[in-house]
């Protein structure tokens, strides 16, 4: 609060009639240039940034608004002003947590001071009747009487609690004195006694003298003597305002010349609302900034409509420019409508957008049917680029538009693949187009892709065949989960198979494995077939994958989507029938 109409400004009254800088406009019975007060818009600290400020006692900005705080229980507290806590201004409420709340009565909170009313005695924050226990029933702590606990809360007695009584606080866990120069500060909204500040808002701060030249400001940055504050600081009447070694001018009427319309930028280059520090040759000024071929206001912000702050090379420095139309530089990334940002930092511009192989318009949306807003290396930039054939980017949503496609990551990209092909998805019922593939389980893609199959050492294709002379080692059980291989001819069938057991040309694993033959063994529990398209049934090495033939035995479930290996040739897939897994038609 600021006494006789003053304004708070940013922690310091500014007096009634005296100008609110670095906010705008002159003081008014609190009020600054049409904002601060009560009612009113609240007052911003710079052009473009949000307004957050309200200069009129007992009030806070609220959703752009400064409304009342701190006048009766269930108001929002009033906002913390330096060292100053947040608080409530009228007896009988105190700040809990961030509303005011009745305090002084018998259950209720203790006031700001410390105070109870009635003769009640504040005990850890809470105040507690005439003839109530003091302290806890751990640590008791004497008998409330005449608004004092008999064993705590006085001047070298031990804390109740957190709790002291009036004009003492609580530090250590003793109550000793506050509020004068050199002991510590006390606790609510005048922590001080005139003359003196709170050196910081830690439950250890000592108060101090203030306002005397080389002092701390006191609290509203005032300085006696018709001193100045200046960088937290007070100097004396016609003493040089200094920000490091510079000379900003001489304190005058409480005031340092820095900030305003071409006087000199104040520490750390900050000027009053509306201005910005900026270089005119060898000469830095608080300048008007934010409207067009201005300097940039503080934030690299403009005040005027369709501006944006770009660098200017011809004048090495930051200007307010028009933006957004065709040709423009663009606002930030964003044109108006129909129009799309190229390019990136100061080189960006407005150009015509949506078509193929222009910019994609603001949103990243693109006008051409299909085409979709693709990144485009080359250029640096997003483009609409064709989308949803085979090898071409997905379209939004990660859509194809060509029949038998489907989009999958590729690399780092989303692309369009066309079914059947190698490392592609398969087609519906499992088919492959590539010569060479088979519908195989992809562990890394998590789905079935159309892999190389067929020749030593990888998968047998659909049917358990093998096209390079070698055999097909297929397990027996059609629920096993081993995958079947191609074994070439003149090696062991198996790593388990007796010796003598090899790959005859893809027909046999010599005694066994041929269609027709015993199914060959291994250990004591597996039973495999070698000859391509053949699985063991009963003990014997039957043909299968073909229409109504047995399933081979390839699987490890009869139904599974994401098999090791085909279970028919195509166009075949595997059913149960009658108790018996058979190729059939889909």
């Amino acid at each position: 609060m600021c006494a006789g109409g003053g304004c708070c400004v940013s922690g310091r009254c500014a007096a009634n009639g005296a100008s609110c800088a670095p906010l705008p406009g002159v003081c008014a019975n609190g009020v600054c240039g049409g904002c601060g007060g009560a009612g009113l818009a609240c007052c911003g600290a710079s052009v473009g940034l949000t307004p957050s400020l309200c200069t009129a006692p007992g009030t806070r900005c609220a959703s752009g608004t400064c409304s009342a705080c701190g006048q009766k229980a269930g108001d929002p507290c009033c906002p913390a002003v330096g060292t100053a806590p947040a608080t409530c201004l009228q007896s009988g409420i105190t700040c809990s947590g961030s509303t005011c709340a009745a305090c002084g009565t018998p259950g209720a909170p203790c006031c700001a001071d410390g105070s109870c009313s009635g003769g009640a005695c504040c005990n850890a924050g809470t105040c507690v009747a005439a003839g109530a226990a003091c302290g806890t029933a751990a640590a008791p702590a004497g008998t409330c009487g005449a608004g004092r606990c008999s064993a705590c809360g006085a001047l070298g007695q031990a804390c109740c609690g957190t709790s002291c009584q009036a004009g003492l606080a609580c530090r250590s866990g003793f109550c000793t004195a506050c509020g004068t120069p050199g002991v510590a500060c006390c606790i609510g909204p005048t922590p001080c006694e005139p003359g003196t500040s709170c050196s910081s808002t830690a439950a250890d701060a000592l108060c101090s003298r203030c306002g005397e030249v080389g002092d701390l400001c006191c609290a509203g940055g005032q300085c006696a003597g018709g001193g100045c504050c200046f960088n937290s600081r007070c100097i004396a009447s016609g003493a040089q305002c200094l920000s490091g070694t510079t000379v900003v001018g001489t304190c005058q009427g409480g005031r340092c010349p820095c900030g305003g319309q071409d006087e000199a930028c104040c520490t750390s280059s900050t000027c009053d609302v509306g201005l910005a520090c900026a270089t005119a040759g060898t000469t830095t000024r608080c300048s008007a900034c934010g409207a067009t071929g201005q300097v940039c206001c503080l934030g690299n912000t403009c005040a005027e409509a369709g501006t944006a702050c770009i660098y200017d090379s011809a004048l090495s420095s930051y200007r307010c420019t028009t933006c957004g139309k065709s040709g423009q530089p663009c606002c930030g990334t964003t044109c108006e409508t129909g129009l799309g940002c190229q390019g990136s930092g100061t080189a960006a511009r407005c150009m015509t957008c949506g078509g193929a192989g222009q910019v994609c318009c603001t949103g990243n949306t693109c006008m051409a049917a299909g085409t979709a807003c693709i990144y485009d290396s080359t250029v640096s930039t997003y483009r609409c680029q064709p989308c949803g054939a085979a090898g071409q980017p997905c379209c939004a949503s990660n859509t194809c538009t060509e029949a038998e496609t489907s989009c999958r990551l590729v690399s780092s990209a989303y692309v369009c693949l066309k079914c059947g092909q190698q490392d592609a998805p398969c087609c519906a019922n499992r088919r492959c187009d590539a010569a060479g593939t088979s519908c195989l389980y992809s562990t890394s893609a998590a789905e079935n892709r159309c892999q190389r199959c067929g020749t030593s050492t990888l998968s047998c294709c659909a049917g358990s065949s093998c096209s390079d002379g070698s055999c097909c080692v297929s397990a027996a059980a059609f629920t096993t989960s081993t995958v079947p291989r191609c074994v070439a001819p003149g090696t062991l069938c198996h790593s388990s198979a007796p010796s003598g057991s090899t790959c005859q040309s893809g027909s046999s694993c010599a005694t066994c494995g041929g269609t027709g033959q015993a199914c060959c063994t291994f250990g004591t529990t597996t039973t495999y077939c070698a000859a391509s398209g053949t699985t063991c049934v009963t003990g014997t090495c039957r043909a299968c994958g073909q229409l109504d033939q047995p399933c081979c035995g390839d699987s490890a479930t009869s139904t599974s989507t994401t098999t090791s290996s085909a279970v028919c040739k195509p166009p075949y897939s595997c059913q149960l029938v009658n108790s018996e897994y058979r190729c059939r038609m889909p």
